[in-house]
């Protein structure tokens, strides 16, 4: 808690195979790296740039809680029961996990695709700010998942469902270079403009 973390190595935080891990108000400079630890919570933590690419890089750890985290660049991997919520972040990508609940944060100005889903699934979109980034929401080979409620606006693309099927998407806000790519039909609602 409240500790500053700086280290002339990258990553600036490792832990392996822990349990209960909890950060807290604390300021990284560099990357991070969380592998093979369940039950991680972090909140009111900031990156400040010092490198060009710093990420906070989960894998292997299940029952990770993020909230209210300022942030560069999430990557999550072959993990389960996500929440990610009330963050401020570039982009987050998040691949190979279910039961993720993406909630309520702020993705703006990246020249990258904000959230990057691949084989994700039975997961919650809702709730999230994505404007002018190169790309809002990315799906792919991801199914049974809940996108609803998104601000998606002055992206280069909304959204891309590329290979994914079973997803359910409405009351999403629109206006984009392009609102959406989709190769195979999935279940739409209303969708809104973004004006």
């Amino acid at each position: 808690t409240n500790n500053t973390i700086n280290a002339s190595l990258t990553p600036v935080f490792n832990a392996e195979n822990a349990t209960s891990i909890t950060l807290y108000n604390n300021t990284f400079y560099d990357s991070a790296y969380i592998n093979g630890s369940d039950s991680a919570y972090l909140s009111g933590n900031n990156m400040t740039e010092l490198a060009e690419v710093m990420d906070f890089n989960f894998t292997n750890s299940d029952s990770i809680t993020l909230l209210s985290n300022n942030l560069e660049f999430v990557f999550i991997s072959d993990s389960t029961t996500l929440t990610i919520q009330s963050n401020t972040l570039l982009r987050m990508q998040v691949e190979k996990t279910s039961s993720a609940q993406i909630i309520s944060n702020t993705l703006n100005n990246n020249a990258n695709v904000s959230i990057q889903l691949s084989d994700v699934n039975s997961s919650t979109l809702r709730d999230n700010t994505v404007k002018n980034n190169t790309g809002g929401i990315s799906l792919l080979n991801s199914y049974s998942n809940t996108i609803y409620d998104n601000w998606l606006q002055s992206n280069g693309f909304g959204m891309n469902v590329s290979s994914s099927q079973s997803n359910t998407v409405y009351n999403n806000y629109f206006q984009n270079t392009v609102n959406v790519y989709e190769d195979i039909a999935n279940t739409w609602f209303m969708s809104y403009s973004c004006s």
